[in-house]
Protein backbone atom coordinates (compact mmCIF):
# COMPACT_ATOMS: atom_id res chain seq x y z
CA UNK A 1 0.00 0.00 0.00
CA UNK A 2 2.88 2.37 0.80
CA UNK A 3 4.43 2.03 -2.63
CA UNK A 4 1.11 2.14 -4.47
CA UNK A 5 0.23 5.45 -2.85
CA UNK A 6 3.74 6.76 -3.48
CA UNK A 7 3.50 5.90 -7.17
CA UNK A 8 0.09 7.52 -7.44
CA UNK A 9 1.33 10.67 -5.74
CA UNK A 10 4.41 10.85 -7.95
CA UNK A 11 2.27 11.07 -11.08
CA UNK A 12 0.79 14.34 -9.73
CA UNK A 13 4.09 16.24 -9.45
CA UNK A 14 3.99 19.87 -10.46
CA UNK A 15 6.32 22.81 -9.77
CA UNK A 16 6.28 24.41 -6.32
CA UNK A 17 8.09 24.61 -3.03
CA UNK A 18 7.92 22.04 -0.30
CA UNK A 19 5.01 22.53 2.10
CA UNK A 20 5.47 24.55 5.27
CA UNK A 21 5.76 21.56 7.60
CA UNK A 22 8.96 20.21 6.12
CA UNK A 23 11.32 18.94 8.81
CA UNK A 24 14.19 21.19 7.74
CA UNK A 25 14.79 22.89 11.07
CA UNK A 26 17.50 25.09 9.56
CA UNK A 27 14.82 26.83 7.50
CA UNK A 28 12.67 27.40 10.59
CA UNK A 29 15.37 29.07 12.73
CA UNK A 30 16.65 32.46 11.55
CA UNK A 31 18.48 35.32 13.23
CA UNK A 32 15.23 37.11 14.16
CA UNK A 33 14.03 34.05 16.05
CA UNK A 34 17.38 33.72 17.80
CA UNK A 35 17.23 37.32 19.00
CA UNK A 36 13.60 37.37 20.09
CA UNK A 37 12.86 33.88 21.40
CA UNK A 38 16.02 32.72 23.19
CA UNK A 39 17.42 33.78 26.54
CA UNK A 40 20.99 33.95 25.28
CA UNK A 41 20.33 35.66 21.95
CA UNK A 42 22.63 35.44 18.95
CA UNK A 43 25.93 35.18 20.87
CA UNK A 44 27.41 38.28 19.23
CA UNK A 45 26.45 36.96 15.77
CA UNK A 46 28.12 33.55 16.34
CA UNK A 47 24.85 31.64 16.14
CA UNK A 48 23.86 33.50 12.99
CA UNK A 49 27.24 32.72 11.43
CA UNK A 50 26.92 29.02 12.26
CA UNK A 51 23.38 29.03 10.88
CA UNK A 52 24.56 30.50 7.58
CA UNK A 53 27.00 27.58 7.40
CA UNK A 54 24.31 24.99 8.01
CA UNK A 55 24.61 24.38 11.76
CA UNK A 56 21.98 25.18 14.38
CA UNK A 57 21.74 24.00 17.98
CA UNK A 58 19.70 24.85 21.02
CA UNK A 59 19.05 23.66 24.57
CA UNK A 60 15.99 24.03 26.73
CA UNK A 61 14.35 23.06 29.99
CA UNK A 62 10.72 22.57 30.98
CA UNK A 63 9.41 21.88 34.44
CA UNK A 64 5.90 21.40 35.75
CA UNK A 65 4.22 21.02 39.12
CA UNK A 66 0.71 19.67 39.61
CA UNK A 67 -1.52 19.29 42.63
CA UNK A 68 -3.45 16.06 42.00
CA UNK A 69 -6.75 15.78 43.84
CA UNK A 70 -8.68 12.54 43.19
CA UNK A 71 -12.16 12.30 44.66
CA UNK A 72 -12.47 10.19 47.82
CA UNK A 73 -8.72 9.75 48.39
CA UNK A 74 -5.68 11.76 49.46
CA UNK A 75 -4.18 14.40 47.21
CA UNK A 76 -0.53 14.86 46.22
CA UNK A 77 1.72 17.51 44.68
CA UNK A 78 4.37 16.30 42.24
CA UNK A 79 7.09 17.81 40.05
CA UNK A 80 8.52 16.61 36.74
CA UNK A 81 11.33 18.10 34.65
CA UNK A 82 12.58 17.76 31.09
CA UNK A 83 15.87 19.01 29.63
CA UNK A 84 16.57 18.75 25.90
CA UNK A 85 19.28 19.46 23.36
CA UNK A 86 18.98 19.46 19.58
CA UNK A 87 21.49 19.77 16.76
CA UNK A 88 20.73 20.39 13.07
CA UNK A 89 23.32 20.09 10.29
CA UNK A 90 22.76 20.88 6.60
CA UNK A 91 25.63 19.26 4.67
CA UNK A 92 24.92 21.31 1.54
CA UNK A 93 25.50 24.57 3.39
CA UNK A 94 28.30 23.22 5.57
CA UNK A 95 30.62 21.68 2.96
CA UNK A 96 28.80 21.71 -0.39
CA UNK A 97 27.40 18.22 0.16
CA UNK A 98 23.97 16.82 -0.71
CA UNK A 99 20.72 18.64 0.02
CA UNK A 100 19.89 16.92 3.27
CA UNK A 101 19.38 17.37 6.98
CA UNK A 102 21.03 15.63 9.94
CA UNK A 103 19.13 15.85 13.22
CA UNK A 104 20.08 14.75 16.74
CA UNK A 105 17.85 15.14 19.80
CA UNK A 106 18.70 14.20 23.41
CA UNK A 107 16.41 14.43 26.44
CA UNK A 108 16.96 14.09 30.18
CA UNK A 109 13.85 13.29 32.25
CA UNK A 110 13.59 13.48 36.03
CA UNK A 111 10.98 13.77 38.76
CA UNK A 112 7.82 12.05 39.97
CA UNK A 113 5.29 10.79 37.43
CA UNK A 114 1.65 11.89 37.55
CA UNK A 115 -0.28 9.25 35.60
CA UNK A 116 0.18 6.22 37.94
CA UNK A 117 -1.28 8.23 40.82
CA UNK A 118 -4.30 9.39 38.79
CA UNK A 119 -4.96 5.97 37.25
CA UNK A 120 -6.07 7.27 33.85
CA UNK A 121 -5.22 6.19 30.32
CA UNK A 122 -4.85 9.88 29.49
CA UNK A 123 -1.35 11.22 30.16
CA UNK A 124 -1.62 14.33 32.33
CA UNK A 125 1.66 15.57 30.84
CA UNK A 126 3.14 15.18 27.35
CA UNK A 127 6.69 15.33 28.78
CA UNK A 128 6.14 12.73 31.50
CA UNK A 129 8.18 9.53 31.30
CA UNK A 130 10.62 7.35 33.20
CA UNK A 131 13.54 9.31 34.64
CA UNK A 132 16.44 8.69 32.30
CA UNK A 133 18.72 10.05 29.59
CA UNK A 134 17.48 9.29 26.05
CA UNK A 135 18.88 9.75 22.57
CA UNK A 136 15.41 10.19 21.14
CA UNK A 137 16.21 11.05 17.54
CA UNK A 138 19.18 10.62 15.25
CA UNK A 139 18.33 10.64 11.55
CA UNK A 140 19.26 11.88 8.09
CA UNK A 141 16.67 13.27 5.66
CA UNK A 142 17.71 13.44 1.99
CA UNK A 143 15.81 15.76 -0.37
CA UNK A 144 15.21 15.08 -4.08
CA UNK A 145 13.35 16.66 -7.03
CA UNK A 146 13.56 20.23 -5.82
CA UNK A 147 12.43 19.08 -2.34
CA UNK A 148 9.22 17.47 -3.54
CA UNK A 149 10.52 14.07 -2.41
CA UNK A 150 12.37 13.34 0.84
CA UNK A 151 13.66 10.06 2.28
CA UNK A 152 14.57 9.82 5.97
CA UNK A 153 16.31 7.01 7.84
CA UNK A 154 17.31 6.68 11.48
CA UNK A 155 16.01 6.88 15.02
CA UNK A 156 12.71 8.65 14.36
CA UNK A 157 9.75 10.09 16.27
CA UNK A 158 6.58 9.89 14.17
CA UNK A 159 5.02 12.83 16.09
CA UNK A 160 7.26 15.21 14.10
CA UNK A 161 5.06 14.71 11.05
CA UNK A 162 2.35 12.05 11.40
CA UNK A 163 -0.92 13.03 13.10
CA UNK A 164 0.43 16.54 13.72
CA UNK A 165 -1.90 19.47 14.49
CA UNK A 166 -0.16 22.74 15.28
CA UNK A 167 -3.03 24.27 17.29
CA UNK A 168 -3.20 21.18 19.54
CA UNK A 169 0.44 21.57 20.63
CA UNK A 170 -0.54 24.22 23.18
CA UNK A 171 -2.08 21.63 25.50
CA UNK A 172 -0.12 19.76 28.16
CA UNK A 173 -2.10 16.51 28.16
CA UNK A 174 -0.46 13.90 25.95
CA UNK A 175 -3.74 13.01 24.24
CA UNK A 176 -3.61 16.17 22.15
CA UNK A 177 -0.31 15.22 20.56
CA UNK A 178 -0.31 11.79 18.93
CA UNK A 179 -3.81 10.31 19.35
CA UNK A 180 -4.34 7.84 22.20
CA UNK A 181 -5.57 5.21 19.73
CA UNK A 182 -2.00 5.22 18.37
CA UNK A 183 -0.05 5.53 21.61
CA UNK A 184 -2.03 2.64 23.17
CA UNK A 185 -1.63 0.31 20.18
CA UNK A 186 0.65 -2.70 19.74
CA UNK A 187 2.98 -3.89 22.51
CA UNK A 188 4.40 -0.48 23.44
CA UNK A 189 2.63 2.02 21.18
CA UNK A 190 3.98 3.66 18.06
CA UNK A 191 7.53 5.10 18.12
CA UNK A 192 7.06 8.50 19.71
CA UNK A 193 8.17 10.31 22.85
CA UNK A 194 9.81 9.03 24.96
CA UNK A 195 10.53 5.73 23.12
CA UNK A 196 11.53 5.84 19.46
CA UNK A 197 12.98 3.31 17.05
CA UNK A 198 14.65 2.88 13.68
CA UNK A 199 12.52 3.67 10.70
CA UNK A 200 12.40 4.69 7.05
CA UNK A 201 10.10 7.57 6.11
CA UNK A 202 9.16 8.83 2.64
CA UNK A 203 7.55 12.21 2.07
CA UNK A 204 6.06 13.31 -1.25
CA UNK A 205 4.79 16.81 -2.08
CA UNK A 206 3.05 16.61 -5.48
CA UNK A 207 1.93 20.24 -5.03
CA UNK A 208 2.71 22.89 -2.40
CA UNK A 209 -0.55 22.09 -0.58
CA UNK A 210 -0.79 18.29 -0.74
CA UNK A 211 1.47 15.70 0.84
CA UNK A 212 1.87 11.96 1.33
CA UNK A 213 3.79 10.37 4.23
CA UNK A 214 4.74 6.71 4.40
CA UNK A 215 6.91 4.97 6.99
CA UNK A 216 8.19 1.49 7.82
CA UNK A 217 9.36 1.11 11.44
CA UNK A 218 10.33 -1.46 14.03
CA UNK A 219 7.06 -2.70 15.56
CA UNK A 220 8.19 -2.33 19.20
CA UNK A 221 10.09 0.82 20.24
CA UNK A 222 12.77 0.24 22.87
CA UNK A 223 12.64 -2.83 25.11
CA UNK A 224 9.35 -3.18 27.09
CA UNK A 225 11.16 -5.47 29.57
CA UNK A 226 13.87 -2.86 30.22
CA UNK A 227 12.49 0.63 29.47
CA UNK A 228 15.58 2.53 30.62
CA UNK A 229 17.57 4.60 28.12
CA UNK A 230 17.73 4.30 24.34
CA UNK A 231 17.58 0.74 23.03
CA UNK A 232 17.16 -0.51 19.49
CA UNK A 233 16.27 -4.21 19.23
CA UNK A 234 15.40 -5.45 15.76
CA UNK A 235 13.60 -8.79 15.93
CA UNK A 236 11.29 -9.46 12.98
CA UNK A 237 9.69 -12.48 14.67
CA UNK A 238 8.97 -10.92 18.07
CA UNK A 239 8.54 -7.25 17.14
CA UNK A 240 7.07 -7.35 13.66
CA UNK A 241 6.91 -4.21 11.52
CA UNK A 242 4.76 -1.08 11.75
CA UNK A 243 3.53 0.52 8.51
CA UNK A 244 2.14 4.06 8.58
CA UNK A 245 0.54 6.17 5.87
CA UNK A 246 -0.92 9.66 5.82
CA UNK A 247 -2.33 11.81 3.04
CA UNK A 248 -3.23 15.41 3.73
CA UNK A 249 -3.74 19.00 2.72
CA UNK A 250 -2.06 22.04 4.28
CA UNK A 251 -2.44 25.68 3.28
CA UNK A 252 0.79 27.53 2.49
CA UNK A 253 -0.04 30.30 4.97
CA UNK A 254 -2.52 30.87 7.77
CA UNK A 255 -5.91 32.00 6.49
CA UNK A 256 -9.57 31.88 7.45
CA UNK A 257 -11.06 28.44 6.98
CA UNK A 258 -9.31 25.11 6.66
CA UNK A 259 -5.56 25.17 7.31
CA UNK A 260 -4.81 21.45 7.45
CA UNK A 261 -6.62 18.12 7.13
CA UNK A 262 -5.42 14.54 6.85
CA UNK A 263 -6.32 10.88 6.95
CA UNK A 264 -3.89 8.23 8.13
CA UNK A 265 -3.64 4.50 8.66
CA UNK A 266 -1.42 2.18 10.71
CA UNK A 267 -0.83 -1.55 10.60
CA UNK A 268 1.32 -3.91 12.69
CA UNK A 269 2.42 -7.19 11.10
CA UNK A 270 3.00 -9.02 14.41
CA UNK A 271 0.49 -11.59 15.68
CA UNK A 272 -1.43 -10.47 18.79
CA UNK A 273 -3.59 -12.42 21.26
CA UNK A 274 -7.33 -11.84 21.05
CA UNK A 275 -8.66 -10.13 24.18
CA UNK A 276 -11.42 -12.70 24.71
CA UNK A 277 -11.58 -15.53 22.18
CA UNK A 278 -9.70 -18.79 22.83
CA UNK A 279 -8.58 -21.69 20.66
CA UNK A 280 -9.37 -25.38 21.23
CA UNK A 281 -6.59 -25.66 23.84
CA UNK A 282 -7.95 -22.78 25.93
CA UNK A 283 -5.22 -20.37 24.90
CA UNK A 284 -5.99 -16.91 23.50
CA UNK A 285 -6.68 -17.00 19.78
CA UNK A 286 -4.03 -15.04 17.88
CA UNK A 287 -4.76 -12.42 15.24
CA UNK A 288 -2.47 -11.59 12.34
CA UNK A 289 -1.66 -7.94 12.79
CA UNK A 290 -3.75 -5.08 14.08
CA UNK A 291 -4.68 -1.82 12.41
CA UNK A 292 -6.54 1.45 12.61
CA UNK A 293 -7.29 4.74 10.88
CA UNK A 294 -7.42 8.36 12.01
CA UNK A 295 -8.74 11.64 10.58
CA UNK A 296 -8.05 15.21 11.66
CA UNK A 297 -8.62 18.81 10.64
CA UNK A 298 -7.70 22.23 11.95
CA UNK A 299 -8.49 25.71 10.80
CA UNK A 300 -8.67 29.41 11.59
CA UNK A 301 -12.10 30.48 12.79
CA UNK A 302 -11.39 34.17 13.40
CA UNK A 303 -8.57 36.64 12.65
CA UNK A 304 -8.34 40.02 14.38
CA UNK A 305 -7.24 41.54 11.08
CA UNK A 306 -5.99 40.30 7.71
CA UNK A 307 -2.86 38.09 8.02
CA UNK A 308 -2.95 38.56 11.79
CA UNK A 309 -1.37 36.00 14.10
CA UNK A 310 -3.99 36.95 16.68
CA UNK A 311 -7.23 35.05 16.49
CA UNK A 312 -9.08 31.80 17.10
CA UNK A 313 -8.10 28.38 15.75
CA UNK A 314 -9.80 25.05 16.24
CA UNK A 315 -9.03 21.37 15.72
CA UNK A 316 -10.83 18.04 15.69
CA UNK A 317 -9.61 14.44 15.46
CA UNK A 318 -11.10 10.95 15.43
CA UNK A 319 -9.35 7.57 15.49
CA UNK A 320 -10.62 3.99 15.16
CA UNK A 321 -8.71 0.83 16.03
CA UNK A 322 -9.16 -2.95 15.85
CA UNK A 323 -11.22 -4.06 18.86
CA UNK A 324 -10.06 -7.68 18.82
CA UNK A 325 -6.65 -6.91 20.34
CA UNK A 326 -6.77 -3.23 21.36
CA UNK A 327 -8.49 -1.77 24.41
CA UNK A 328 -9.68 1.35 22.58
CA UNK A 329 -12.25 1.18 19.82
CA UNK A 330 -12.66 4.93 19.18
CA UNK A 331 -10.83 8.09 20.14
CA UNK A 332 -12.12 11.65 19.67
CA UNK A 333 -10.84 15.08 20.63
CA UNK A 334 -11.56 18.70 19.79
CA UNK A 335 -10.32 22.06 21.02
CA UNK A 336 -9.92 25.80 20.57
CA UNK A 337 -6.80 27.98 20.78
CA UNK A 338 -6.80 31.79 20.87
CA UNK A 339 -3.62 33.83 20.36
CA UNK A 340 -3.71 37.32 21.85
CA UNK A 341 -6.93 36.96 23.81
CA UNK A 342 -6.08 39.74 26.30
CA UNK A 343 -5.28 43.31 25.18
CA UNK A 344 -1.56 43.95 25.10
CA UNK A 345 -0.73 40.23 25.33
CA UNK A 346 -0.50 39.46 21.60
CA UNK A 347 1.77 36.40 21.97
CA UNK A 348 -0.04 34.71 24.85
CA UNK A 349 -2.16 31.67 23.99
CA UNK A 350 -5.34 30.46 25.69
CA UNK A 351 -7.01 27.12 25.02
CA UNK A 352 -9.67 24.65 26.02
CA UNK A 353 -9.99 21.08 24.76
CA UNK A 354 -11.79 17.80 25.46
CA UNK A 355 -10.79 14.20 24.75
CA UNK A 356 -12.93 11.02 24.78
CA UNK A 357 -11.70 7.40 25.01
CA UNK A 358 -14.26 4.75 24.01
CA UNK A 359 -13.34 1.18 24.92
CA UNK A 360 -14.13 -1.87 22.79
CA UNK A 361 -16.67 -4.53 23.76
CA UNK A 362 -14.01 -7.26 24.07
CA UNK A 363 -11.89 -5.12 26.39
CA UNK A 364 -14.95 -4.38 28.56
CA UNK A 365 -15.69 -8.11 28.67
CA UNK A 366 -12.10 -8.89 29.64
CA UNK A 367 -12.20 -6.30 32.42
CA UNK A 368 -15.54 -7.54 33.75
CA UNK A 369 -13.97 -10.99 34.16
CA UNK A 370 -11.48 -9.29 36.51
CA UNK A 371 -14.18 -7.47 38.44
CA UNK A 372 -13.75 -4.10 36.72
CA UNK A 373 -16.86 -2.61 35.12
CA UNK A 374 -16.42 0.04 32.40
CA UNK A 375 -19.78 1.59 31.60
CA UNK A 376 -18.66 5.02 30.33
CA UNK A 377 -15.85 6.48 28.24
CA UNK A 378 -12.86 8.09 29.93
CA UNK A 379 -13.15 11.84 29.36
CA UNK A 380 -10.54 14.57 29.84
CA UNK A 381 -11.12 18.35 29.84
CA UNK A 382 -8.19 20.78 29.85
CA UNK A 383 -8.04 24.58 30.08
CA UNK A 384 -4.68 26.32 29.77
CA UNK A 385 -3.03 29.72 29.23
CA UNK A 386 0.57 30.19 28.04
CA UNK A 387 2.18 33.48 29.08
CA UNK A 388 5.21 34.72 27.16
CA UNK A 389 7.15 36.22 30.06
CA UNK A 390 10.15 37.37 27.99
CA UNK A 391 12.10 36.09 24.98
CA UNK A 392 12.84 32.42 25.60
CA UNK A 393 10.70 32.14 28.76
CA UNK A 394 7.07 31.09 29.21
CA UNK A 395 4.79 30.22 32.12
CA UNK A 396 1.67 28.13 31.61
CA UNK A 397 -1.05 27.66 34.28
CA UNK A 398 -3.15 24.58 33.54
CA UNK A 399 -6.28 22.85 34.84
CA UNK A 400 -7.36 19.31 33.91
CA UNK A 401 -10.23 17.09 35.01
CA UNK A 402 -10.51 13.41 34.11
CA UNK A 403 -13.83 11.58 34.37
CA UNK A 404 -14.02 7.80 34.81
CA UNK A 405 -10.28 6.92 34.79
CA UNK A 406 -9.91 3.21 34.01
CA UNK A 407 -6.18 2.42 34.06
CA UNK A 408 -6.15 1.38 37.72
CA UNK A 409 -8.68 -0.42 39.89
CA UNK A 410 -10.39 2.01 42.26
CA UNK A 411 -9.31 5.15 40.39
CA UNK A 412 -11.73 8.07 40.72
CA UNK A 413 -12.40 11.35 38.93
CA UNK A 414 -9.41 13.65 39.44
CA UNK A 415 -8.87 17.41 39.34
CA UNK A 416 -5.29 18.45 38.53
CA UNK A 417 -4.18 22.07 38.91
CA UNK A 418 -0.66 23.24 38.18
CA UNK A 419 1.67 25.02 35.83
CA UNK A 420 4.53 24.46 33.40
CA UNK A 421 7.47 26.78 32.78
CA UNK A 422 9.87 26.70 29.86
CA UNK A 423 13.33 28.09 29.14
CA UNK A 424 14.86 28.25 25.65
CA UNK A 425 18.58 29.07 25.78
Amino acid sequence: MVWALLLAAATLFSSGAVMAQDLDGLDRHGNITLKKETLTGNWDQLRGELLSRGVYFRAGYMGEMFHLDPRRQGSQTRYFGYADFELHINPQKLFGGPDGHFFFYVTLLHGNRFQPFIGSVHDLSNIEGRSNLFLMQAWYDQHFLDRRLAVLFGLYDIANEFDYRESAQLFLNGAFGTGVDLTESGDAGVPTYPLTTLGLRIRVNPTPNWYYLGAVLDGVPGDPRDPGGTQVILDADDDGVLFMNEIGYQSEERRLGLNKAGIGSWWYTKRFPDLVEQDGSGNPRTRTGTQGIYLFAEGTLYMEYKRSKQGLKGFVRAGFSDQDVNALSTYFDTGLEYTGLLPGRDKDKAGIAVSYLFFGDKYKQQQRAQGIVIDNPEVLIEATYRIRVMPGVFLQPDVQYVFNPVARRGATDTLSVGFRFGLNF
